[in-house]
């Protein structure tokens, strides 16, 4: 276990000196920041209109209701109100870290295996650690990056709606995006799974973006005809959307699924090809 652990640390190090990451994470911030001042524009005008008249209209809540039953495609009343009684600023925060971060992950870890590969570097590892050591080494250290990356965005996030907006309640809001960005871990680790394959797969980094990039649109365009084996499903996303519930539940194991293959298929391989 030790050359795993050496191997985590110096690759988290690597992380953070490379200057495409660092370009990249810089622009993630950015756009966080845009489309969360988008937010915040949009509740504090939404805001300031309920306060003028006195609360929330009620058939602005039934509307609001039943689109959710359509949304969640679920009977439960129980469930329904609990996803309504979570901020909204949340769940808004929560779209941006599912919808942002997998972009990221493709431009800034598509060549987390392949690179090295084609440098033959990965060679020179091998007098010192097993090839299971460097694989789960390297995809761990992209985990862990990327937790990192949508903690502090998240976090960040909170204390700048804390300052800019009225009621704001931000001990809840606070509480409730810290469980949206550990629920919203799973199906980035899903989608870093699928990129990890094909840098495990090619020996060319320009080969493994490609790849990448029509294995996503590729599973963009299963929506389509076949959702059932598409990450992206929303049925499949939706329980994400509603933490501690059974729903959640039979997300998690189906992207646990897709996880699993993806990693396997990759450390097969790996584990297979000539280095």
């Amino acid at each position: 276990m030790k050359p795993f652990f050496i191997l985590l640390k110096d690759n988290l190090a690597q992380a953070l000196k490379s200057k495409k990451s660092i370009l990249f994470l810089i622009l993630y911030f950015v756009v966080f920041t845009l489309v969360v001042y988008a937010i915040k524009e949009t509740q504090k005008e939404v805001f300031e209109q309920l306060a003028a008249q006195g609360g929330l209209d009620p058939e602005l809540y039934r509307l609001a209701f039943n689109f959710m039953i359509e949304f969640l495609q679920i009977n439960s009343n129980e469930i329904l109100k609990t996803f309504l009684s979570i901020p909204l600023y949340s769940v808004e925060l929560f779209g941006v870290m599912l919808l942002g971060t997998p972009l990221l992950i493709l431009m800034v870890h598509y060549d987390k295996l392949a690179q090295e590969t084609s440098d033959g570097t990965t060679r020179y590892l091998l007098f010192r650690a097993s090839r299971g050591s460097i694989y789960w080494a390297k995809f761990f250290s992209m985990v862990v990056e990327i937790a990192l990356i949508t903690l502090i965005a998240t976090v960040l996030a909170v204390i700048y709606g804390h300052y800019t907006l009225n009621f704001f309640n931000t001990g809840d809001i606070f509480a409730a995006s810290l469980k949206y960005w550990a629920a919203g871990l799973m199906p980035l680790i899903t989608f870093s799974s699928m990129v990890y394959l094909f840098s495990a797969w090619v020996k060319r980094p320009f080969l493994a973006l490609l790849f990448s990039s029509l294995a996503t649109i590729a599973a963009l365009v299963m929506l389509i005809w076949v959702p059932e084996l598409s990450p992206f499903n929303l049925h499949y996303w939706k329980g994400f959307f509603i933490p501690g519930t059974s729903i959640m539940l039979h997300s998690l194991l189906i992207y646990l699924g897709f996880t699993t293959v993806f990693l396997g298929a990759g450390f097969f391989i790996f584990k297979k090809r000539d280095l």
